[in-house]
């Protein structure tokens, strides 16, 4: 049985998650630069699952503005799909925006070619609405949905 350790995201970690979410660079033209820039803002929320010091799951997330959240990259090894993975990792995300005392809602975008399956997973188990999709928002040809989700903070 693989045992799944999460921890934060350190800048020598780079190379390895750029490794991991390379096929997204398909996507999204400058996803290198963007990672590079994205995981070095003070504000950006970044975790890692790992399984023997390999990585297994990202989720880079940050609040967009005073009422908005997003979740800009969700990616889980498809072996470690369905077994809990991204679960814990939007969880750990939903935790980071709940330290944000203003926010009301929260949001992730997904090229729609990934559907549905994550669409799905994301309705079913989050509560997230697809609201749009913007065409060729990164690729000609490709359209960018959005889902959003009310934020209600979690008081334990």
């Amino acid at each position: 049985m693989d045992i799944v350790k999460y921890r934060v995201f350190e800048q020598e970690d780079l190379q390895n998650v750029a490794s991991f979410l390379s096929g997204l660079k398909d996507y999204y033209p400058g996803f290198e630069k963007w990672l590079v820039r994205k995981t070095s803002e003070p504000k950006t929320f970044c975790y890692i699952a790992e399984v023997d010091k390999n990585i297994v799951g990202v989720v880079i997330s940050a609040p967009e503005n005073n009422k908005t959240y997003k979740i800009s990259t969700l990616f889980v090894h498809p072996d470690f799909r369905n077994k809990k993975v991204g679960t814990t990792l939007v969880k750990l995300a939903h935790d980071d925006a709940s330290s944000y005392p203003h926010l009301e809602q929260i949001f992730i975008t997904s090229d729609k070619s990934l559907l549905p399956t994550l669409g799905e997973w994301l309705h079913k188990n989050y509560g997230f609405v697809p609201l749009y999709a913007e065409p060729n928002r990164y690729i000609e040809g490709h359209a960018e949905v959005f889902y959003f989700k009310k934020f209600r903070k979690v008081v334990s």
